[in-house]
């Protein structure tokens, strides 16, 4: 159905927001729909938690980012390449050969929703749970190291996880140094601050993508991670919320340090283009360094020797460095 016609349909509901997913469901199609509907509560998944990104000139950090992740219970890669000069292809080969990462290259300026809707609609019954974050994003399950419990222990009903940023600032560091970044950079933003999210989705109930959170849900709640109904509105952006964070939180390493902070801005990103907005102001702005966490000094061990290593089972990094296996690996993933 056309937007014009759903438009003239959903115009006689009285409710906002009723009238909004009616209006998603009729551009989404009905037969989409029920078909989506009949499926969803038997379907088996070849992954259960994946994650898209888009990267220009990332190498240095790729695998690191990776590595956590799989760690972290993270099945599949999803990776749009935005005409990187650097060695991300040549880092991310044995990532690819070993079906961890599905590489596309991707080239154009502002790219990231095109990206980001081309994995929607390619990946889409593929994966139970698909998370769109970005390079300097990490997923980090608080209570547990496994993102599915997180995810699990959601309601059935919920469509959409909100996680929200816990801002890291450049700990002192001027210039880049040797080591990993969760090692490197242990200072953060105050808690209980209002926070930027992003969201974690069952990607066959959403019919577009945005890069912090969607609203085109076609069924299903937008949750937090205690399965707390959110309710974003329809007609405007939310303010930046306050979401609890001893579940998950996306630890956001935006500044680095200031010689990094440059070079990100000489390459600009995928969702503006030009890097004009990396300014010093700004910098000052996020560098925030007030509380120390060593939250992910219980990582270092294991992703030390997964980031020296070549891509492989993570459960063979697990039990040498007395890690949790991954959880659901090696077998379809079906259930929440």
């Amino acid at each position: 159905m056309n937007d014009t016609l759903a438009n003239v349909i959903c115009a006689f509901v009285p409710s906002k927001r009723l009238r909004k997913r009616l209006r998603d469901v009729f551009k989404f199609g009905l037969r989409n729909y029920f078909t989506v509907m009949r499926e969803e509560s038997g379907l088996e998944f070849e992954h259960y938690l994946s994650v898209c990104a888009i990267a220009k000139n990332e190498g240095p950090y790729f695998k690191e980012w990776l590595e956590f992740h799989r760690l972290a219970g993270v099945d599949k890669f999803y990776i749009y390449d935005n005409e990187s000069s650097d060695n991300t292809r040549e880092i991310l080969e044995p990532y690819i050969q070993a079906g961890i990462v599905e590489y596309t290259f991707w080239p154009g300026q502002r790219q990231q929703i095109f990206a980001y809707t081309d994995c929607l609609k390619k990946h889409k019954y593929d994966t139970r749970w698909l998370a769109f974050i970005d390079m300097d994003e990490f997923m980090v399950p608080v209570e547990t190291r496994s993102l599915r419990e997180v995810l699990e222990a959601l309601p059935p009903d919920a469509s959409q996880l909100l996680a929200g940023w816990m801002v890291y600032g450049s700990d002192g560091h001027e210039t880049r140094p040797d080591g990993l970044v969760t090692q490197n950079y242990k200072r953060r933003m105050p808690d209980g601050l209002p926070q930027m999210v992003k969201a974690i989705i069952k990607p066959r109930m959403f019919f577009r993508v945005s890069i912090h959170f969607n609203k085109s849900v076609i069924r299903g709640k937008t949750v937090d991670a205690n399965g707390t109904e959110i309710i974003l509105p329809s007609d405007r952006l939310p303010p930046p919320m306050r979401l609890p964070q001893d579940k998950i939180r996306i630890n956001h390493y935006h500044c680095k340090s200031w010689e990094e902070y440059q070079l990100r801005r000489a390459r600009g990103d995928a969702a503006e283009g030009s890097g004009h907005k990396y300014t010093r102001k700004l910098f000052d702005e996020l560098d925030h360094n007030e509380v120390f966490d060593p939250i992910m000094e219980s990582y270092a061990e294991a992703l030390e020797e997964a980031v020296a290593l070549q891509p492989g089972p993570v459960s063979e990094v697990a039990v040498s460095t007395g890690l949790k296996s991954r959880p659901g690996s090696g077998s379809p993933n079906s259930g929440q």
